[in-house]
C-alpha cells in the first residue's frame, strides 16, 4: 500500500481549535441534574479538580463557573431578607407592646416555614428567585397579624377577659382580614400562567408569595390569638415610655394636621378627585413622553463578555482563525488600556473557540445551542467580580467592538456584556413573492435602521449561501454511459473520500477512507483535468463529460405562507434609547418609506419585539382577570357592587406611584416592574377596604353625617393601614437600596410593590372619603338609600 499511496494513522481532519489563556485547551461543561443541589455539585467538581494528578504541562482549571454569582444573589437577599425582617420587628416594637410586636414579628419565620413545606412539596427549590419572593412578601405577611392582635387589644380595652377578648377579636375582623388575604392571592395567581422564558423563571414568585400568605392566615386566625389571650403587656420601663410617645405622636398627628387636611379634602371633595385624576394623567404621561423609559428587559451587569463572528458560509479555515487573532489583539490592546488608566487587571481568563460557537445559558432568557462550522469564532471573556473592577462589562465590551472595527470578509459580528435574553432587541420578518425585491427591501431597511442613533449590530438576514460548483452532464458523458449518480460518487470518492475497511483497535473501530492528497483537494486548477471512469473502465478528464459552474447553496431557506422572508436585526445600545423608541421610529417613519419603495411587501414583529408584544398582553389579561376576582371578593365582603368600584379607584392611583417610584429612583419600567404592578393591585386595595368597611359601620348611626361618618372612618383607620404600608415599605427598602449588580435584576419589581403602595395608601386617605362623599351626593340626586354596614369590625 505504502507504493502506491501515502498511510496516514490520525485524527479525522476536522477545523476546530480551542485556547484557553493563549495555550491549547479542551473545554467540558459540567451540567447538574435537576434533582441535585448546585452548590453541593460545585463543591465536588472543585474537589476533584484539586486533587486530579495531570502530566507536567497539563493543568485543570474551573472556568465560567455560574454557581460563584448563585452563591453571591443568595447570599446578598439572604442578608437582604434579615434587615428586612430587622426594620419591620424595629417598626413593630416602637409601634405596639413588645408583647404583640414579638408574636406578630414571629408569624414571619412561622408562615415561611409553614411556606417551604408547601410550595416545596410543589417542585419548588430554594433559590434567587425565591429567597426574593420571601423578601416581597416580608412586610406583607404581618399586615393580617397587626390588624387581628390591634383588634384583639381593642377588645380587651372593651373589657373582655382571656380567650373571650381573643375569640371577639377575631371574629369580629375575620371578614376583612380574609378578604384582604385573598385580594393579595388574587394579584399574584395570573402570574402562575403566564408563558415566556420569563415567566418560567419568575413563576416560583407567586407560588411562594401564595403558600406563605395561606400560611400566614392560618397564624394569624388560630395561633396568635392564643398568645395574645393573656392581658399582661411586655413592654416595660423605657420601652415603654418611648411606645407611648411615638402613640401619642401619632395620636396628635391624626386628630391635628391629618384630620384637617381629611375635612378639607372632604369638603373640596371634586377638587380632590380632579387632583387625582391629574397626578394619575401626569404620572403616565412621564412614560407616554419618554420621560420614564420603557424596557422589555433591565440591564444586568455581567461578569463574562462574548463576541460571537460569523464568516460567510464555507469561508476557509484559515480567514476565519486571521479574523480572531485580530479580536483577539485588540482585546489585549483594550486590557492594557485600561491597566494603565486605572491600574486594574479587569480580565480573569479568555477562552477562544475556532470553527465552532458553544453557548451555555448565563442569565434570566438566555438559550443554549451549539453548532461545528470552520466559519464561526467565538470569544468568552470572563473578567474579575464586579466589586474588583471600576469599569463595567458594557464600557468593557463597546471599547473593544470600537478597536476591532471593521473585520475584513465577516457577515456578523456581535458583542454581549449583560446578562439576560438572548433575543435581539430590534427584528423584523420581511417576506415578498419575489426574492430578488425581497433582498432590496431588506437591505433597504437596514440601510435606515444604521441611521438611528444607537442601534449597532445590523443584519440584514442576507445570507447568501455557501459557494459549490454545480456539475452538468455533457452530451458526450450521457453517450459513454455515464450517469449522473455515477459522478456524483466518484467526486465524493475522491474529494471526500470513500470508506474501504473499519479495524478494531483496543476500544476504539478506526475507519480507513482513500481519497486524493489534501494538496490535490484543496487546488481548483486539478479539478477540470479529474479522471472519471467511464462503465467501459477508460478514464476521462472530467471537462469532456461534465461542465462546471459556480453557484451558492442557500443555509436554510424560510418561508411562510409560500412566500421567502428574511429577517432584518440589530441591538441597542440602552444608554443611548430604547427598543420601544426604535420601533416607534421604524414603524412610524421607515417602514412606510421601504413599503412604498417595495410594493407587495409585508412585515412583522421579530425577535425581542415580538416576544415583549406577546408577554405584555399576556400580562395584561392576566391583570385583568385579577381585577375581576379582586371586584368579586370586596363585593361579596361589602355587599355592594358601587363601593368595589370606589375601592379599585387605588389601583391606577398606585400604579401611577410606582411610575413616580422608577422616576425618582431611576429606573426603568421593565417587564419585572409589570410584575410588581400587578400584584401590587391586590396589596393596595387592602387598606382601601378596611377604611370603606368602617365607614359602613360608622354610616349606620342615624345622628352621623356621610362627612363625619368618613373623617371618622379614615382617623379610625390611620394606624393600621400605616403600619400596614410602613411594614411592606419596609421589609422590600433593603433590596431597593442595594447596588450590587447581582440584585438589579429584582429591583424593578420591588420598586413597584414598595412606591405604589406608599402613594396609594398616603393618597387614598384624601381621595377614598372624597369619592365616597360624591356617591353620596349622587345618591341624594336620584333618591337612594345609603349603603347598609357589611361586618361590624369592632
Amino acid at each position: 500500500m505504502s507504493d502506491i499511496a501515502t498511510v496516514t494513522d490520525g485524527l479525522t481532519d476536522d477545523e476546530l481549535v480551542n485556547t484557553y489563556n493563549g495555550a491549547p485547551a479542551i473545554f467540558l461543561d459540567i451540567l447538574r441534574n435537576e434533582s441535585k443541589d448546585i452548590l453541593l455539585v460545585k463543591d465536588q467538581v472543585a474537589g476533584y479538580v484539586e486533587t486530579v494528578d495531570l502530566p507536567e504541562g497539563q493543568s485543570l482549571v474551573i472556568f465560567r463557573d455560574q454557581t460563584e454569582i448563585l452563591a453571591d444573589r443568595i447570599s446578598l437577599l439572604t442578608s437582604n431578607a434579615l434587615m428586612g425582617f430587622a426594620l419591620v420587628f424595629l417598626l413593630l416594637v416602637i409601634t405596639l407592646d413588645f408583647k404583640l410586636a414579638f408574636w406578630v414579628a414571629m408569624g414571619i419565620p412561622i408562615s415561611f416555614l409553614g411556606g417551604f413545606l408547601i410550595f416545596g412539596s410543589v417542585g419548588v427549590s430554594l433559590n434567587m428567585v425565591t429567597l426574593f419572593a420571601l423578601i416581597v412578601v416580608i412586610g406583607i405577611v404581618v399586615d393580617d397579624a397587626i390588624v387581628v392582635g390591634e383588634n384583639i387589644y381593642a377588645e380587651q380595652q372593651a373589657g373582655f377577659k382571656g380567650p373571650r377578648a381573643a375569640f371577639e377579636g377575631v371574629k369580629n375582623i375575620f371578614a376583612p382580614v380574609l378578604v384582604g388575604v385573598l385580594t393579595t392571592m388574587a394579584a399574584f395567581a395570573p402570574l402562575l400562567f403566564q408563558t415566556g422564558t420569563f415567566a418560567e423563571i419568575t413563576r416560583p414568585i407567586p407560588i411562594a408569595v401564595i403558600s406563605i400568605l395561606f400560611v400566614s392566615l392560618i397564624e394569624a386566625m388560630l395561633i396568635l390569638p392564643s398568645h395574645l389571650s393573656h392581658e399582661k403587656r411586655w413592654s416595660r420601663g423605657a420601652l415603654r415610655s418611648f411606645q407611648v410617645k411615638v402613640s401619642r405622636a401619632l395620636d396628635s398627628f391624626a386628630v391635628g394636621p391629618l384630620q384637617r387636611l381629611i375635612i378639607k379634602s372632604s369638603e373640596f371633595r371634586y377638587v380632590t378627585l380632579a387632583a387625582a385624576v391629574g397626578f394619575i394623567f401626569i404620572a403616565f404621561s412621564l412614560v407616554g413622553a419618554g420621560f420614564v423609559r420603557v424596557v422589555f428587559f433591565p440591564n444586568i451587569e455581567g461578569t463574562e463578555i462574548s463576541a460571537n463572528l460569523a464568516m460567510p458560509e464555507g469561508a476557509p479555515f484559515d480567514a476565519t482563525a486571521a479574523a480572531m487573532e485580530q479580536m483577539e489583539t485588540a482585546l489585549n490592546k483594550v486590557a492594557a488600556d485600561i491597566k494603565a488608566e486605572t491600574g486594574e487587571d479587569v480580565i480573569r481568563a479568555v477562552a477562544i473557540t475556532t470553527g465552532a460557537k458553544f453557548s451555555q445559558a448565563s442569565g434570566p432568557g438566555a438559550v443554549s445551542s451549539n453548532s461545528l462550522a470552520s466559519h464561526l469564532g467565538q470569544f468568552t471573556v470572563e473578567l474579575v467580580p464586579t466589586d474588583a473592577r471600576s469599569v463595567s462589562s458594557r464600557e468593557i465590551s463597546r471599547r473593544w467592538q470600537q478597536e476591532v472595527g471593521s473585520v475584513p470578509g465577516a457577515e456578523t459580528l456581535t458583542f454581549a456584556a449583560t446578562i439576560g435574553p438572548s433575543s435581539v432587541d430590534v427584528g423584523y420578518e420581511l417576506s415578498h413573492a419575489d426574492q430578488a425585491e425581497l433582498q432590496k427591501a431588506a437591505s433597504d431597511l437596514a440601510d435606515k435602521l444604521s441611521a438611528i442613533d444607537g442601534v449597532s449590530q445590523i443584519d440584514a438576514g442576507l445570507d447568501l449561501g455557501k459557494r459549490q460548483f454545480e456539475f452538468h452532464m455533457k452530451p458526450a458523458g450521457l453517450a459513454a454511459g455515464l450517469r449522473p449518480q455515477d459522478l456524483a460518487r466518484q467526486l465524493r470518492q475522491a474529494y471526500f473520500g470513500e470508506e474501504v475497511q473499519r479495524i478494531q483497535r483496543g476500544r476504539d473501530e478506526i475507519k480507513v477512507f482513500v481519497r486524493y492528497p489534501r494538496d490535490a483537494r484543496r487546488d481548483l486548477s486539478a479539478l477540470a483535468n479529474l479522471r472519471i471512469r467511464l462503465p467501459n473502465g477508460d478514464g476521462v478528464p472530467l471537462d469532456h463529460v461534465a461542465s462546471v459552474t459556480e453557484g451558492r447553496s442557500p443555509t436554510s431557506i424560510e418561508r411562510v405562507n409560500g412566500r421567502r422572508i428574511l429577517t432584518v436585526t440589530a441591538d441597542v445600545d440602552e444608554s443611548v434609547t430604547t427598543p420601544n423608541v426604535v420601533n416607534d421610529i421604524i414603524q412610524s417613519d421607515i417602514l412606510p418609506a421601504v413599503m412604498e419603495n417595495h410594493p407587495g411587501l409585508r412585515w412583522q414583529l421579530e425577535g425581542g419585539s415580538r416576544e415583549q408584544r406577546e408577554d405584555f398582553a399576556a400580562l395584561a389579561r392576566g391583570f385583568m382577570l385579577a381585577l375581576l376576582v379582586i371586584y368579586a371578593l370586596v363585593a361579596t365582603q361589602l355587599k355592594s357592587y358601587l363601593q368595589p368600584v370606589i375601592i379599585i379607584v387605588s389601583i391606577p392611583i398606585g400604579i401611577a406611584g410606582a411610575i413616580l417610584g422608577h422616576k425618582v429612583l431611576g429606573y426603568d419600567l421593565s417587564f419585572i416592574s409589570m410584575f410588581g404592578i400587578v400584584a401590587l393591585s391586590g396589596v393596595v386595595v387592602n387598606a382601601s377596604v378596611v377604611l370603606v368597611d368602617r365607614y359602613n359601620i360608622e354610616l349606620k348611626d342615624p345622628d352621623t353625617s356621610p362627612l363625619d361618618a368618613a373623617v371618622r372612618a379614615t382617623l379610625r383607620r390611620f394606624r393600621p393601614i400605616a403600619l400596614t404600608t410602613l411594614t411592606t415599605a419596609l421589609g422590600l427598602l433593603p433590596i431597593i437600596s442595594e447596588t450590587s449588580p447581582q440584585a438589579q435584576f429584582l429591583i424593578p419589581m420591588a420598586v413597584s410593590l414598595a412606591t405604589g403602595l406608599l402613594v396609594s395608601s398616603a393618597l387614598m386617605l384624601f381621595v377614598l372619603p372624597a369619592i365616597v362623599l360624591i356617591v353620596e351626593d349622587i345618591r341624594k340626586l336620584v333618591g337612594a338609600a345609603p349603603p347598609e354596614a357589611a361586618v361590624e369590625t369592632e
